[in-house]
């Protein structure tokens, strides 16, 4: 079986140096943060959407108001 490539650098990965994250292979130097590069390893990092990060960094997604919310159709209604 043929070693898996980087997802970040596209160059060999040898089972020494893999950190298989996100069902990604990574190198373990290349294993770092989208926003601030930091150095990450498996205790320490979020994936989202298929990018890593450290945890200050993590995409947070904020859930809007529905327009079906009580308090929406209150404010529509008068």
């Amino acid at each position: 079986m043929a070693n898996p490539k980087c997802d970040i650098c596209q160059k060999t990965v040898y089972p020494l140096e893999d950190v298989k994250a996100a069902d990604k292979h990574f190198h373990k130097w290349c294993f770092k943060c989208t926003e601030c590069k930091i150095t990450l390893n498996l205790q320490n990092f979020k994936a989202v959407d298929g990018k890593i990060y450290c945890f200050p960094h993590t995409p947070v997604d904020r859930a809007s108001t529905s327009a079906d919310s009580v308090s929406v159709q209150k404010a529509v209604s008068k």
